[in-house]
C-alpha cells in the first residue's frame, strides 16, 4: 500500500514518475486465490511517468504469470491449460515489397519539396530579384518578344526545379543502395533478415515522372507569385509560407 494520499497530486506535479496502489493483505489473498485488482497511477502523455507505468505493469505481470505455474505445477497441471494454443504471424510478401510499401510514403514527400525548394530562389532571383539590380528593364527593352521572355524565364526556372529533384533521385539512390549493403553485412554477421531497401531504375523513372507535373506547376506559380514582389526580401516574405 502506498503510505500517502497525495500521491495522484505528486505524479501530476511530476515529482514522482509513476504509482501503485496494492489492495491490503494482498499476500495472503494471493495465496488464497482471491481475486484482485492492483491499480497503477501515471501521467498519460508524459514519456517518464508513461515508462515509470510500464515497468510497473511489466513486474506486476511477471508476478502473475509466475503465480499461474506455480499453481499449475502445485497441481500436476500442465501449462498449455490457461494458453491451449499460440497465435503467429507469417509474412507472405518479400522483403523488397514490405521497403518499398515502408519508403513508398515518405521518399515521394521528399522529393517534392526538394523540387519547390529548387524552383524558388531562381523564380525570386528572376523576378524580384532583377526588379531590384534594376536589369528588367534592359531586358525588357531588348528585341525579344514577350512570350520568349517569358517562356525563357520559366524554362530556366523549371530546369532548376527538375535538377534538383533529378539529383535528390539520384542522391536517395545511392544511399539506399549503400546502406542495404551495410545493413545485409550486418544481417550476415548476425544471421537475421533485414528489409531490403531498393531503388531500381524503374522506380526512379517512375519518380521522376510524378515530379515532372509538379516541378512544372511550381515554376509557373513562384514565378507568377514573386513577380508582383518590388524586392528579394519582399519575395520570400510572400513565397515562404
Amino acid at each position: 500500500m502506498f503510505p500517502k494520499t497525495d500521491y495522484a497530486e505528486e505524479i501530476s506535479s511530476k515529482q514522482i514518475r509513476a504509482a501503485v496502489e496494492i489492495p491490503a493483505g494482498f499476500d495472503a489473498k494471493l495465496a488464497a486465490g482471491e481475486p484482485m485488482s492492483v491499480k497503477i497511477y501515471m501521467y498519460e502523455g508524459e514519456l517518464k511517468s508513461g515508462f515509470g507505468a510500464e515497468r510497473l505493469q511489466n513486474f506486476f505481470r511477471d508476478l502473475r504469470d509466475r503465480t499461474i505455474r506455480e499453481r499449475l505445477e502445485a497441481r500436476r497441471l500442465p501449462e498449455s491449460m490457461i494458453r491451449p494454443f499460440d497465435i503467429t504471424q507469417h509474412n507472405v510478401a518479400p522483403p523488397e515489397k514490405v521497403s518499398g510499401a515502408l519508403l513508398g510514403g515518405l521518399v515521394p514527400y521528399f522529393v517534392i519539396l526538394l523540387c519547390l525548394t529548387g524552383a524558388m530562389y531562381p523564380a525570386m532571383d528572376l523576378t524580384a530579384g532583377e526588379k531590384e539590380r534594376g536589369t528588367i528593364e534592359t531586358i525588357l527593352c531588348s528585341p525579344v518578344s514577350r512570350t520568349h521572355l517569358v517562356l525563357g524565364k520559366f524554362l530556366m526556372v523549371l530546369t532548376a526545379s527538375v535538377a534538383t529533384a533529378v539529383l535528390s533521385i539520384l542522391s536517395m539512390t545511392v544511399s539506399f543502395g549503400l546502406g542495404k549493403k551495410m545493413m545485409q553485412d550486418v544481417a550476415d554477421r548476425a544471421a537475421g533478415q533485414v528489409l531490403q531497401i531498393t531503388m531500381t531504375g524503374k522506380a526512379v523513372l517512375s519518380v521522376f515522372v510524378m515530379v515532372l507535373p509538379l516541378a512544372v506547376l511550381f515554376s509557373a506559380a513562384l514565378l507568377a507569385i514573386a513577380l508582383f514582389a518590388k524586392s528579394f526580401k519582399e519575395a520570400q516574405s510572400y513565397i515562404s509560407p
